[in-house]
Formats: C-alpha cells, structure tokens, sequence
C-alpha cells in the first residue's frame, strides 16, 4: 500500500515537473467548440430461468479548444478528466501554452496546468489584401 501511494506521489510530481518555465510561450484561445458524442449501454439481467435486457442511451460533449499560436492553429482536446467540462477561458484572450515533445499544454486563467491531446495543427496563411 505504501509503495503504491509513494508511485502515485512520484508520479504526479513527475507530471507537474514536465513543463520547464522556458517552454511556455503566449498563444490567443480563437475559439471553443463541443462535439457531442452519443453512447448506447446495453445490459442483460438473469434471474433463474428470465432474462431481460436494458438499454440506456446517453449522450455528453467534449469541447474542442482552438489555439493560435506563432502561425500555426491548433485544435485540441482534453487529456483524463479534463476531456469532458470546459476550462476556464476566455474566448479571444490570451493564454500560455507549451508544447513539450508531442504534447501540449495549456495554462487556464487560474494558471493551472492541462494536458492537451492535439487533433490538427494548420498553418496558418496571410490572407490577400485586395487592392482599393
């Protein structure tokens, strides 16, 4: 038991540690959108000789965060817990981010740290101006 709850420790401070201060640079949160996913549960009941089957429908949403940053847009979700319930952030505003090897992190405006699974990173172009 002891040296399961010595792992857990190490662990999470292991995890906490993985973002250097140099990493983090600033990036703008261009938008948060929700993809609603749907789940079917089917359970069978046996009791003697009956049997009966439930069926539960459920649905919930996983927000997908945008982030632009140094030309580039990155479209993100959630790590763990973090994958179901929104952050707290602010639309258009500033946040800090870090990308360490392949993952990225995000600090939300507490400044706590969350592990980001990265979905598509697009480069982002200049858009033409038109002459007058």
């Amino acid at each position: 038991m002891r040296l399961a709850l010595a792992f857990l420790i190490l662990s999470l401070l292991a995890q906490a540690a993985k973002v250097p201060d140099s990493a983090w640079q600033a990036g703008t949160l261009a938008d948060i959108s929700d993809e609603q996913r749907a789940v079917t549960t089917q359970r069978e009941h046996a009791y003697g000789s009956r049997r009966h089957s439930t069926t539960t429908d459920t649905s919930y949403q996983i927000p997908h965060y945008i982030i632009e940053a140094n030309g580039y847009e990155y479209e993100a979700i959630g790590n763990g817990g973090d994958r179901r319930r929104r952050l707290p952030f602010t639309i258009n505003g500033p946040l800090k981010y870090a990308i360490v090897g392949a993952d990225l992190y995000i600090q939300d405006e507490q400044g706590k740290q969350h592990k980001m699974t990265v979905l598509k990173k697009t480069l982002q172009t200049p858009h033409p101006v038109e002459p007058k």
